[in-house]
C-alpha cells in the first residue's frame, strides 16, 4: 500500500487501469501531460504539475534572434488555453528537454524562464523550470552550463518555482551511479551522471549560490 511520506508519484499521459485508485492514495506528486481531466480529483496533499506538449522550440527562437521576453510571450500564447482551462493545476512546465549547448544559449534560456515565471505569476500560476533531459546540462569542465542558468534558479526562489529534471539510465536505473561506471576504477559515491545527477547540481551550483529550489524529478 502507498504510504504518506513516500516521494513517488505518477506521470500521467493517458487513461490506465488503477490510475484513479493510485491518485486517491495521495502520492507526493502527479504530473499530467495532455490528459488533464483527473487533476480535479487529486487530493489536496498532492503536488499537481501540468505539461502541454508543443513543437515550439526555444533553441530555434534564440537562433532567430528573438528576445527572451518575445520567446516567453510566444510560449505563453500557445499554452494559455490549457492553463486557463485547468484551474486546479498550479504548476506548469516549460519546453520539454531543451538542448542548449553553449553558455550564450543557456543564458538566453535562463532569461526566458525568468520571463515565463513572471507571465505565470501574472495569472496566479507557478513554473517548473529547467525540464532538462537525463544527463544534461553539462555540469563540469569548460562547457558546463549551470552557471549561466543560475539567474533563473535565483528568480525561481522569488517566484516559488520548482526545478524539474529527468533522471534515469539503462540497462539499470543505477547505471553510471556510484561505482557502476564505464571505468571500473571510478566511483561517484552517492552521486551519478544520469540517476542522482541532481546531487551534483545542488552541491556544486545551487547550494553555494544560495538558490536552492524544490526539486521534482518529472521523468524517471
Amino acid at each position: 500500500p502507498f504510504e504518506m511520506g513516500n516521494k513517488h508519484g505518477a506521470h500521467v499521459t493517458r487513461t490506465a487501469g488503477g490510475r484513479g485508485e493510485y491518485i486517491a492514495a495521495k502520492p507526493a506528486v502527479v504530473k499530467f501531460v495532455g490528459d488533464w481531466g483527473m487533476a480535479t480529483t487529486v487530493p489536496r496533499e498532492t503536488l499537481v504539475i501540468g505539461r502541454k506538449d508543443d513543437t515550439w522550440n526555444p533553441v530555434g527562437c534564440w537562433e532567430a534572434g528573438k528576445t527572451p521576453l518575445q520567446g516567453a510571450q510566444e510560449w505563453q500564447e500557445l499554452q494559455a488555453p490549457a492553463i486557463l482551462a485547468n484551474p486546479s493545476i498550479l504548476y506548469w512546465e516549460g519546453p520539454n528537454e531543451p538542448v542548449f549547448v553553449t553558455q550564450e544559449g543557456m543564458a538566453w534560456y535562463a532569461q526566458f524562464e525568468i520571463e515565463r515565471m513572471k507571465l505565470l505569476d501574472g495569472i496566479e500560476k507557478r513554473a517548473v523550470i529547467g525540464n532538462f533531459s537525463s544527463g544534461a546540462p553539462e555540469v563540469e569542465g569548460d562547457k558546463e552550463l549551470w552557471t549561466p542558468f543560475l539567474p533563473a534558479c535565483k528568480a525561481g526562489v522569488e517566484y516559488k518555482a520548482i526545478l524539474g529534471l529527468h533522471e534515469y539510465s539503462c540497462p539499470w536505473m543505477w547505471w553510471m551511479t556510484g561505482k557502476y561506471q564505464l571505468n571500473p576504477d571510478e566511483d561517484q559515491g552517492d552521486e551519478g551522471w544520469t540517476t542522482l545527477r541532481y546531487r551534483k547540481v545542488y552541491r556544486q551550483y545551487l547550494i553555494p549560490n544560495d538558490c536552492v529550489l524544490p526539486l521534482v524529478i518529472t521523468e524517471c
